[in-house]
């Protein structure tokens, strides 16, 4: 699972992608996981409290690999 994007203006393109450490991998295991258990899904919705409080804490590098090019 990727979370990536990239943005060209005139140019220059800047590919940013979040990096693979940056989510824990239990959470795509809940999150698609079809059919979760009440269980699983108050386990999610900890979880998802849990990373948007690291996430409003780390610096952008911790969260983001980028690249910068010339075209």
């Amino acid at each position: 699972m990727s979370y990536s994007f990239r943005i060209t203006l005139r140019a220059r393109t800047a590919e940013i992608a979040l990096r693979g450490d940056a989510l824990p991998e239990r959470f795509f295991t809940l999150n698609f996981t079809p059919a979760r258990s009440a269980e699983q899904e108050r386990e999610l919705s900890a979880l998802k409290r849990t990373i948007a409080a690291q996430v409003l804490t780390a610096g952008f590098d911790d969260l983001f690999i980028i690249r910068l090019s010339k075209g």
